[in-house]
């Protein structure tokens, strides 16, 4: 008798749970000493990257089935809210591993080879005069502290952005007494910017945009004392839901795409480096956010660690990076540079990523501009910000040929993308179609009809 291992709940892991380990696969590459410095500190923010859209999507999901379906059997056999409680549990151990070694790991090995995040506690005078100006010119005009009064509700507040509650005491100017204001750094700003040689023990030191908003928000409040300045983030879910019978389905999901940045909470992360607030402090953000105390994960350090990875890009050292890779072409395209010609003489396997992907590149080139091509149909899932191959469809249609498209609107996180490249095929002239419903279609092909 065949075992239908699907339905046996002996041997099925939580699918969450089975994540989580697999993160903890990723944090241990952090720690390898084999592994280049840069390239530790990247795997630290791809952990916690993965973290986010594990927020955004699974646990966001089994919230969701706590309020509508709490008894709710998953495969493995735990009830929702039994496995919420696991997830919780290894969830916050993790955190405290991440945060643990940024700490006592990463940064020393940083320093190591003169590369310094240097905390505000760490500045010198000179720095803070530094520090001090930057906000005035460079941040003060950017930002737009929000004080909570009845006049003034809490914000809405977007997914993943990084925000500061203020803790307040006193009245304002205009004898207003409000005990919370909300601060939004805007996406635009660097969260990582480079200290001025001048001032730095070593050309590669950066300080935090949390740490200069931190130390100078105070400078909003006139009359006012600041009894505590948290950084925070919010994560909302990220699932799309758009039904089946919409006339338009780029319409459709275009306003779904603009209501997700306000979607609901699955996660409060609270930065407690230099204190913790009040419980009730704590309590009223969690009422807005309508979330428990459960979904909140308290850090010692940047909520949004996962930024830190733009460093590795601004130091100038690759004896600290992986040896680049060079991938090579087919012998058959070694041998004969024409790509028509040298698939007229037989099949070619191409073996990405060993070798390159610039044949495929080539041949949707050779194909926009070849008079004997009449046709090209191609399906199109991720394929980046500014992506050759969709520039060649749009000239190979605008040259008069049949394109023929299928994307997948629903690629996750990139579905914002995708309705753009969409719209630029359609205008093009190309034939736009969507897949099936409630399938995502992640298979890759090209099809290019020549005479």
């Amino acid at each position: 008798m065949a075992l239908n291992i699907l339905n046996d709940r002996d041997v099925m892991i939580n699918r969450e749970l089975g994540l989580i380990q697999f993160y903890r696969r990723v944090l241990a590459q952090v720690l390898d000493e084999n592994v280049p410095a840069l390239e530790r500190l990247r795997y630290l923010c791809i952990v916690t990257k993965n973290c986010d859209e594990l927020f955004e999507v699974r646990i966001a999901r089994l919230l969701k089935w706590e309020k509508e379906q709490p008894n709710k059997t998953l495969p493995d056999g735990l009830k929702v809210t039994e496995a919420l409680e696991k997830i919780r549990h290894d969830v916050s151990n993790l955190y405290n591993d991440i945060y643990s070694i940024y700490q006592n790991t990463i940064l020393p090995l940083l320093n190591k080879y003169d590369i310094y995040i240097l905390d505000a506690r760490q500045w010198n005078k000179e720095q803070q005069r530094w520090a001090y100006n930057y906000f005035i010119n460079e941040l003060k005009p950017v930002l737009t502290p929000i004080g909570i009064d009845p006049s003034h509700p809490f914000p809405r507040v977007p997914n993943k952005g990084l925000h500061f509650a203020v803790e307040l005491d006193g009245k304002d100017q205009f004898g207003r007494e409000s005990k919370i204001a909300i601060v939004e750094a805007p996406r635009i700003l660097s969260r990582v910017i480079r200290l001025p040689e001048d001032l730095a023990p070593a050309p590669n030191t950066f300080v935090l945009l949390q740490d200069i908003i931190s130390l100078h928000v105070n400078e909003f409040f006139y009359g006012m004392s600041v009894r505590g300045c948290y950084p925070f983030r919010v994560t909302r879910a990220a699932d799309l839901t758009v039904n089946s019978d919409q006339k338009n389905l780029r319409n459709a999901l275009t306003r779904e795409l603009h209501n997700r940045k306000y979607a609901e909470c699955s996660r409060l992360e609270l930065d407690i480096s230099n204190g913790e607030p009040p419980i009730k402090f704590i309590d009223i953000l969690l009422k807005q956010f309508n979330i428990t105390r459960s979904d909140l994960y308290r850090v010692y350090g940047p909520v949004n660690l996962s930024r830190l990875s733009d460093i590795a890009s601004m130091v100038d050292d690759d004896s600290l990076k992986f040896t680049s890779y060079s991938s090579g072409l087919p012998k058959e395209l070694q041998e004969e540079p024409d790509i028509f010609k040298a698939m007229a003489k037989g099949d070619i396997l191409l073996h990405t990523p060993y070798q390159s992907f610039d044949p495929v590149v080539e041949l949707t080139r050779r194909a926009a501009e070849d008079p004997h091509v009449l046709a090209v149909k191609m399906t199109v899932y991720r394929t980046g910000n500014d992506s050759e191959l969709v520039q060649n469809l749009i000239k190979a249609a605008r040259a008069g040929k049949q394109v023929v498209a299928s994307i997948e609107l629903f690629a996750r996180f990139d579905e914002e993308a995708n309705v753009e490249l969409a719209r630029q095929l359609e205008e093009a002239g190309a034939h736009v179609v969507y897949g099936v419903m409630g399938y995502k279609v992640h298979a890759k092909m090209l099809t290019i009809i020549r005479q």
